[in-house]
Formats: structure tokens, sequence, C-alpha cells
């Protein structure tokens, strides 16, 4: 903040940062971590809009640090990928040569799925715009799987869920339209759990409901794959939100019900009319049946037990 305060020139801050990396020793811990966060993409990007400017600065970094430290060549492709006018192809050269040399690091490899959904957004068709969505799924499942408790990996795979969402909406495929629904609702769920606060799931899960809320074409959509589907639990619980949103509350309880009729061993089913009965003022005892329904001894459905403790 006082870096950027006395110094509110970009060139200025340029020349004594150039100085400041020249000074550092990276072989001392401290030095070390004072070069990683001036090397941080965001932090270039923050206090660089020109991109001379910042490559200078990367120029400079990789002749201190070398070719072979990966955490540096994958700075610089997220700086590449996020920068206005970014190269995609430049950003997947860094991000290969990073990937080789730190092969089992989970941030680069998220960073890889991160690139193929940007490369989706870009691709000229359908075939081509698949492949980079399938690709990044295959990525994110991967360390998603074999990685530590952060939700960035469920976050990813929620994108990839609602970038197919908005193809098979466009298309009005009943069938592809399920299968989108329930990528980003497993996405979502695993992601709350690892991490409720993540800002990032929320944002993915607000643009979820404006794809469903916000287009009758949607809420037709939904009504077709859930006719061709009754089971479907996913698409019951996406297709009651926009009724419940409208006030439309006899609609989403024949919705949530006739998808229980049809399976009732659906647990998100079955806490989703629960609530719907608590927010109308549904009989006690059937809010405490479908309560006590909505988890099983030991599993993660922590607010389905606290609001049957709450009803009994």
């Amino acid at each position: 903040m006082i870096f950027e305060l006395i110094l509110p020139k970009q060139e200025d801050k340029f020349d004594i940062y150039m100085r400041c990396l020249s000074a550092l020793n990276i072989d001392y811990s401290t030095d070390r971590i004072a070069f990683r966060q001036m090397t941080r993409a965001k932090t270039v990007l923050d206090l660089f809009s020109n991109h001379e400017l910042a490559s200078a600065i990367y120029k400079r970094a990789l002749e201190r640090a070398g070719a072979k430290d990966g955490t540096l060549i994958h700075q610089m492709a997220l700086y590449e990928l996020n920068r206005a006018n970014g190269s995609l192809e430049q950003t997947s050269e860094l991000l290969a040569d990073a990937a080789a040399l730190k092969p089992y690091d989970i941030s680069i490899m998220h960073s890889s799925a991160e690139l193929h959904l940007r490369l989706a957004e870009r691709a000229r068709t359908p075939l081509e715009r698949e492949k980079h969505l399938s690709d990044a799924k295959a990525i994110c499942a991967e360390y998603t799987r074999h990685g530590s408790g952060d939700a960035y990996g469920h976050v990813t795979l929620a994108k990839i869920g609602l970038a197919r969402l908005e193809d098979a909406l466009n298309l009005a495929d009943g069938t592809a339209i399920e299968q989108a629904v329930k990528e980003i609702e497993n996405a979502l769920q695993d992601g709350f759990q690892r991490a409720p606060n993540v800002s990032y799931l929320r944002d993915a899960e607000s643009r979820f409901a404006e794809l469903i809320e916000d287009s009758e074409r949607a809420v037709k959509a939904l009504e077709k794959a859930l006719q061709t589907n009754p089971r479907s639990g996913f698409i019951a619980n996406r297709l009651a939100q926009p009724y419940q949103k409208n006030s439309q509350l006899d609609k989403a309880k024949g919705v949530l019900k006739t998808a229980l009729d049809a399976n009732s061993n659906d647990r998100r089913l079955q806490f989703a009319y629960a609530k719907l009965l608590m927010e109308t003022d549904g009989p006690s005892d059937d809010i405490l049946y479908h309560l006590q329904r909505s988890f099983a001894p030991g599993d993660a459905n922590y607010e389905a037990q606290l609001l049957y403790g709450r009803q009994l």
C-alpha cells in the first residue's frame, strides 16, 4: 500500500522493483519468500498493467532463479493467462514446462484445467469446445480425488458443468441438461462440504441459479427433462427453486413430491421437500418424517441433522 502511494507511476515502481529483485539472495529463506511474493502473477498484474514492464520483471526473475524453477514458470503462465490480451498458446507452453518440472503440483494441475476452460470459451467448433471441457474435467477430477481439502477443484468442475448447461439450454437437449445439472450439483455439494465459505463456489451457485431462474426456456427444458426422467432429484430440486422464487409454491411442492414418489431414497430431495414444508407451515409430522430421511448416521448432512433435532 505504501509502495503504491509513494510511487504512483508504474515506471517509478518498476525501477525500485527491479533493484529489489536484483538485490535478493534467494538462497536465504526470507529473501526467497519475498521473491515468491514479488513474482506472484496477481502481484505483478496488480502493480503493472504495462506488459513490457511485467515481462522485464519476469525476465529478471528468471535470470535470478533459473529455468528450472517450476514455481516461477507457473506464475509466469498465470500472468499470461490473466493479463489483457494474453496468449493462450504461450500459457500452454509455460504450463507444460512447469508441469514437467513439478508433475505432482496440484496448483499447476488446477491452472491447466482452467486453461482448458479458457480454450473451450474460444473454441471454433462444438467438438473442439467439448474436447477442452472434457480435458479440463479429467485433470480436475484427478487432482481433486488425490488432493488436499480445498474446494478450488470443485469450483472448476462447477464451471465446466455451467458451460455444458449453457450449451444444453441453447440446444434444448433434455438429456444433456439433466447431466449438466447433475455435474454442477455434485461439484457444489462436494465443494461446500470441504470449504463452505469459498466465494468462488457462491459465485458458481449464483450463476447456476441465474441460468435456471431467469430463463423461461430453461424452466421449460427442465420440465421436459423431468418428464423424461421423473426420478431425477437433481432436476426436481432445481426446477422447484424458480417456482418458489415466483411464489408458485404448489407447483414447487408438486415437483418435489412427484420426484420423491419415484425415488424416495434421494436424501437431497427429502431435505428440499422438508424445508419447503417448513417454509409453508406444513404439518409437523410430515416435516419430521422427511427430515429423518434426509440424512444417514455419520454422513455430512449437518444442516438436515440440526433441523431434525430442532423439530423433535
